[in-house]
């Protein structure tokens, strides 16, 4: 059982490593703005993490390994931290978390959160079910920045995406990037709403879930939100990614 855990590992380091190869940037005459290019960024490093997990049957060896010595105590440790290395030399962004759940719904590895470990999925429906079940349905979903008192209880962005054995999928990587984080990432100078008038991102970090007074939301996709005051108007830039759609305050 050793030696397989050590070439599991070495196999997980050399693809990590192939992985990590980034192609030499190319002068693009059309703008991306910082907010589409974080999210593509995160989700081309999220697939090619999830290959390097299919490609070494990480799930099918995480599921068996939990199902040994009380959940797989004795080799465990082992594999997380080469499981929790490799995502990293993969990541562009600091994760605040990064969770594996297998085709059932079981959480088999974790990057921090020891209490979600052999949990499923299902008895956090309003964010690990959520996406669990889009990306079984081979959907990559996005919850919005949001804090869940059992994830740690912090603002934090959440982008699942399924992880695919050929056309099967077998499982479901989750990665998660602290609020202050992104905000960062894409030097947001005011705040970021969505359609509601929710406040999901700021510059400050301060009343994020808040809502916006005098905010308006456009009808057309190619108009501006805006912020009416009593002394003047504020348009937002609309910024949409998948399930995401933010207005941006500048």
């Amino acid at each position: 059982m050793k030696k397989s855990m050590a070439l599991i590992c070495t196999f997980i380091l050399l693809a990590a490593a192939a992985c990590s190869q980034k192609p030499l940037k190319k002068n693009n005459p059309t703008a991306v703005s910082p907010e589409k290019r974080f999210f593509e960024t995160f989700e081309k490093d999220l697939f090619n993490t999830s290959k390097v997990i299919s490609a070494n049957e990480l799930i099918k060896n995480l599921t068996h390994l939990q199902k040994m010595n009380s959940g797989g105590s004795h080799y465990y440790p082992l594999e997380r931290d080469s499981l929790t290395k490799m995502i990293q030399s993969l990541s562009s962004f600091p994760y605040a978390e990064c969770i594996l759940i297998n085709r059932s719904g079981t959480i088999i590895y974790t990057m921090f959160e020891n209490m979600l470990l052999s949990k499923n999925a299902e008895i956090f429906p309003s964010s690990l079910a959520i996406l669990f079940h889009h990306c079984k349905e081979d959907e990559p979903y996005i919850l919005d920045v949001a804090a869940f008192p059992t994830l740690a209880g912090s603002a934090r962005l959440y982008f699942g995406i399924p992880v695919k054995r050929g056309a099967d999928i077998e499982g479901v990587l989750i990665a998660a990037i602290d609020a202050e984080d992104v905000a960062k990432i894409i030097e947001l100078k005011d705040k970021a709403i969505d359609k509601a008038g929710t406040v999901r991102l700021t510059r400050a970090g301060v009343d994020i879930l808040q809502q916006v007074q005098g905010f308006s939301a456009p009808d057309d996709a190619d108009k501006p939100a805006v912020i009416r005051t009593e002394h003047e108007e504020k348009f937002l830039r609309q910024v949409s990614y998948r399930n995401i759609l933010w207005f941006i305050a500048e």
